[in-house]
């Protein structure tokens, strides 16, 4: 059915095709230059698809005919030079749809995600100074690597910054994802290679991932992480599958520096170490892939145990009292309240786009475990077992975790980290729904389901956008404060400067001689405070009663 009618669709069909893809992403492009050139506001929770209704159109169908192109390209075409080309051409234009045109377009925009602001002051930090100091800043001791990297990547293609107000900085900080993207495709090739696709499924696979990805890949320890992490798994099926064990040492690389780039993708591998030891328990594998298993856990896990005990400072109590605060909220509020709390928010509107994400999390992380259980019984693919258990231990254990610390900035990471495992089964079950067995129900369920994900993902990828990202000005306050008052290496302030907002959340008043910071735009405070008039009108009161010493369009630094 499905397969006979691909049989004949002709080349006249597909260039029609290939033609109105390539409309909808012009017609995208020119929506984003006319629409998006100013702020964001309350109302633009899906960011730039929210200031007109062309924007959302032409990404949605661009995605839908690109997709289907590519289907059709797997599927069909008998040229290999022909589509490979195509193939590529089509990856290139999805990527500069997602992850460049939006930043082009957000002019006033510096980053698109407010925790980059402050990664870059900690990359510029070890940059200039050549070192990292986990007494000046927690994060060098959570994830010292990163920065690290930063220093080298920056000294190498650039040269020694002069000062913390070097453009590289902030060049290096808006266009990283450009950099992730040019890591992540060769190591997401070789993983869905190792799987079973063929060339130009790959192609199809890899669309899947860059189009349902939840992360804007900003700079972060977890974009670097991430790739790691799907590195290992590739050598750590290779090793129990095929016994590939002189890629145990490249491993045990990888391994370490996964501990001091990112802990929380430290936690997530032994989690997936775990799974997969389970996993050869369970099945009738040979003795020696378990011993195997076990002697990378233990390696993995005692290399991980050193670290916290001898190399940080303070990562070793916050893992430990974070662990007992989950336990707690588990034990005292049960799960449905540990749900309900992650996905509630004090502004009723933005509760609700919450909701449609985790609708949309929780289809995508149930459709992919279920696909993956189906492929390893249809396939009896070893391949797909091993996945099966990297899927259920992640999702349920660090899902679990995630949920009980709030959910916002936590759950989505697993569907993120687990996306080239879903891509995987998503393409197999593709090739499965080719065959002629299997009722024509079952393959239109699974289309409406792929027509599902892709129309939503761009929905997903951008809500938010218009608190998350950073404006230009606001990196100019902070400037301001570098340059005027007494700082470590030019970057921390070390005179306490207070948020305007606090007063207002903990119900106290303004603390005389202390300098206070006004945001005015959006940023993180959609997550704390419900109605924005309750804002301006304390902004208002603020102003009132302190001096203002400083102010640009969104910040004013206030003294009381």
């Amino acid at each position: 059915m499905l397969k006979k009618t691909i049989s004949h669709i002709s080349d006249k069909k597909t260039v029609i095709l290939a033609i109105t893809m390539f409309t909808a992403y012009i017609i995208y492009t020119l929506s984003l230059s006319i629409w998006c050139k100013g702020y964001y506001t309350y109302e633009d929770m899906f960011g730039p698809l929210s200031k007109n209704a062309m924007i959302a159109i032409s990404i949605n169908l661009f995605l839908l005919l690109s997709f289907l192109f590519l289907y059709f390209l797997s599927s069909k075409c008998d040229d290999y030079r022909k589509s490979f080309i195509l193939s590529i051409i089509v990856i290139v234009l999805l990527i500069t749809s997602l992850r460049i045109l939006p930043d082009v377009a957000d002019s006033y925009y510096d980053q698109n995600f407010y925790d980059a602001g402050g990664h870059m002051i900690r990359g510029a930090f070890v940059t200039l100074t050549g070192h990292s100091d986990p007494n000046i800043d927690s994060y060098f001791d959570l994830q010292p690597a990163f920065f690290w990297f930063t220093a080298i990547f920056i000294n190498i293609i650039y040269g020694t910054p002069s000062s913390p107000s070097d453009p590289v900085f902030g060049f290096f900080v808006k266009w990283f994802h450009v950099i992730a993207v040019l890591i992540y495709i060769p190591i997401l090739f070789e993983f869905l290679k190792r799987n079973s696709l063929r060339f130009r499924e790959i192609f199809l696979a890899l669309f899947l991932f860059f189009t349902l990805s939840f992360s804007r890949f900003h700079y972060a320890a977890q974009t670097y992480a991430n790739a790691l992490f799907w590195l290992s798994l590739t050598l750590l099926f290779d090793i129990m599958m095929y016994r590939e064990l002189k890629k145990i040492f490249m491993l045990m690389l990888i391994f370490t520096a996964v501990i001091f780039i990112h802990e929380g993708v430290t936690v997530f591998m032994i989690t997936a170490l775990i799974s997969i030891i389970i996993a050869l328990l369970l099945s009738k594998y040979t003795k020696k892939p378990l011993l195997t298993a076990l002697i990378l856990f233990t390696y993995f896990f005692v290399s991980w145990f050193i670290y916290l005990l001898y190399i940080s400072n303070f990562t070793l109590s916050t893992f430990t009292s974070t662990v007992i605060s989950v336990i707690k909220r588990f034990l005292f509020e049960g799960v449905s309240g540990v749900v309900s709390q992650g996905v509630y928010r004090p502004w009723r509107p933005w509760e609700n786009v919450v909701r449609f994400k985790a609708i949309y999390m929780g289809t995508l992380i149930l459709s992919g475990i279920f696909l993956t259980v189906w492929m390893y019984k249809v396939t009896r693919n070893n391949t797909y077992l091993f996945k099966t258990f990297v899927i259920l231990g992640v999702s349920t254990l660090i899902g679990a975790v995630a949920a009980g610390l709030g959910g916002a900035g936590y759950i989505e990471r697993v569907p993120e980290l687990l996306l080239p495992l879903y891509s995987v089964a998503f393409v197999g079950a593709f090739k499965q729904f080719n065959n002629q067995k299997y009722e024509d129900i079952l393959r239109k369920v699974f289309i409406a389901l792929m027509f599902f994900f892709i129309i939503s993902a761009p929905f997903v990828y951008f809500s938010g956008r218009n608190f998350q990202s950073v404006l230009t000005s606001v990196d100019s306050a902070g400037n301001f404060l570098r340059m005027h008052t007494q700082t470590i290496a030019g970057l921390y302030i070390t005179t306490m400067v207070r948020s305007a907002y606090a007063p207002l959340l903990t119900n106290s008043t303004f603390t005389p001689n202390t300098l206070y910071w006004l945001q005015i735009d959006i940023q993180t405070l959609y997550y704390l405070i419900g109605d924005p008039q309750i804002m301006y009108q304390h902004a208002d009161y603020a102003r009132m009663i302190c001096s203002v010493i400083y102010f640009n369009p969104s910040v004013q630094l206030l003294y009381c």
